[in-house]
């Protein structure tokens, strides 16, 4: 059977509940917890669509993050249409944006159901470091319109997780704002994805879950490293962290 037709089968029977719990899902989580617009699964679908990570700063100006509600829009080499919250974009050599997998991105006027995309190409996005409603804008050459240029939307009937992307079977647009040379990441804490940890380690008790018990903690530790390096802790919030690390590290 087809995997996506599998996973829609899956939510339907059992619901928006489907990852939380999951020991391959939390790994997912930990493992892909600094990317760029990533959300943990483990804590559900519905915080996975409406969570709002924290915005960085960023001097590139293809970074975009989106501020509020909504999913940047891409096209991959399939033919088939893509939701991610990851901004962080780059120009192909026929000078269109494209995500780190070589996906089109896709702008305001592009009609989904009839499949008559509007790329955006590079020259379209705006040196300005600005923070606009409903999307990057600026006027055009005869400085009287403003135009928008990205498509956000809002994924409905959800039928695929894959990472980065969301498959879904409709898709509404919403009113949001785009920030240019920022992206989007840590969507919760470091902290919050700890107790997340302990808890499905209390739930997953089974000896054949050692080893990936074991995986997880060591890609704990890893991101604990960068975390560390790359945020400002007190000494009290290190030693809190360190010590639920330690009863994760128990609970294997």
């Amino acid at each position: 059977m087809n995997k996506k037709l599998i996973y829609a089968f899956l939510l339907n029977f059992i619901g928006f509940s489907l990852f939380a719990g999951d020991l391959s899902t939390l790994e997912r989580d930990v493992k892909n917890f600094p990317k760029e617009g990533y959300r943990p699964l483990s804590l559900g679908v519905d915080y996975y669509l409406n969570s709002q990570g924290i915005i960085k700063e960023l001097d590139y100006k293809y970074a975009f993050c989106i501020c509020g509600k909504g999913f940047f829009v891409v096209l991959n080499q399939n033919q088939e249409i893509l939701f991610t919250r990851n901004g962080f974009f780059c120009v192909n050599d026929d000078g269109y944006l494209i995500n780190k997998d070589g996906y089109l991105v896709l702008g305001i006027g592009s009609d989904i159901q009839n499949k008559e995309y509007k790329y955006i190409s590079s020259e379209l996005v705006s040196d300005k470091k600005d923070f606009k409603q409903k999307g990057l804008k600026r006027v055009d050459l005869n400085k009287k319109t403003v135009i928008d240029y990205f498509l956000i939307t809002d994924p409905e009937n959800i039928i695929f997780f894959q990472d980065d992307y969301i498959i879904a079977q409709k898709y509404i647009p919403v009113k949001s704002y785009i920030r240019q040379y920022a992206r989007e990441s840590f969507s919760i804490s470091f902290e919050q994805l700890l107790d997340i940890c302990l808890e499905i380690f209390e739930i997953q008790k089974e000896d054949t879950n050692r080893e990936k018990k074991k995986q997880i903690y060591v890609l704990l530790e890893y991101q604990k490293e960068i975390i560390f390096n790359e945020n400002i802790f007190d000494t009290n919030d290190k030693k809190r962290l360190e010590e639920k690390l330690q009863e994760i590290k128990v609970k294997i």
